[in-house]
């Protein structure tokens, strides 16, 4: 088999494994480079710049995505987050924060960097949880706004450690996906090589 039709076919491969590729890093595991809120009592929109908060604004440290979606709550004051992550330029997703005397909750929408299929979180509302509760509220009073009395579960303090939340139930299917079709690329490769051996030049 010539070299040029090998190395052809080994592209081939290779484009076929890049949707999967794609998807797992385009979902960030680390806190954004940028965030933004904006809502009732907030002049504009202002920058977090709060080092512990972004820790707890990964993606999976806010929504609690383990206990699944919930109906959209009835009432609240609503403040939209916006997240930046790969060096403030990739809006993955934006949320929006629900505050309500049963509970706070948030939405999760897709944002307009992420290209493809929609995530399976899109345009639905989730729990918040406890650790993103209390960051988003303390965060919330440093800016003097009181949007409701957080729920007698939260003791609002400082910010829980990032290391609490575990990973969202996505991320290892993702990269499940990813080494299966590392291991199909590889095993391809071998089997072309033994099938057509390139010819040693004379």
């Amino acid at each position: 088999m010539k070299p040029i039709r090998f190395f052809a076919i080994l592209l081939v491969l290779a484009v076929l494994l890049l949707p999967a590729t794609h998807l797992a890093l385009a979902w960030p595991d680390q806190p954004p480079d940028a965030a933004f809120i904006s809502g009732p009592g907030i002049a504009g929109q202002i920058e977090i710049t709060d080092k512990a908060v972004l820790r707890v604004l990964r993606l999976g440290g806010v929504e609690d995505f383990a206990g699944g979606p919930v109906a959209e709550p009835a009432a609240g004051n609503y403040y939209t987050i916006t997240r930046y992550f790969y060096d403030g330029e990739f809006n993955f997703g934006v949320l929006t924060y629900a505050a309500t005397p049963a509970g706070s909750y948030i939405r999760f929408d897709d944002g307009p960097d992420l290209s493809g299929n929609h995530t399976e979180f899109n345009g639905k509302w989730f729990r918040v949880t406890n650790e993103g509760e209390t960051a988003i509220q303390n965060l919330l009073q440093t800016m003097g706004v009181s949007p409701v009395a957080p729920s007698a579960a939260v003791e609002i303090g400082p910010a829980a450690s990032a290391n609490t939340t575990a990973l969202s139930p996505s991320q290892p299917l993702i990269w499940v996906a990813v080494l299966v079709g590392v291991l199909a690329l590889s095993g391809g490769i071998l089997a072309l090589a033994r099938l057509y051996p390139i010819e040693k030049a004379k």
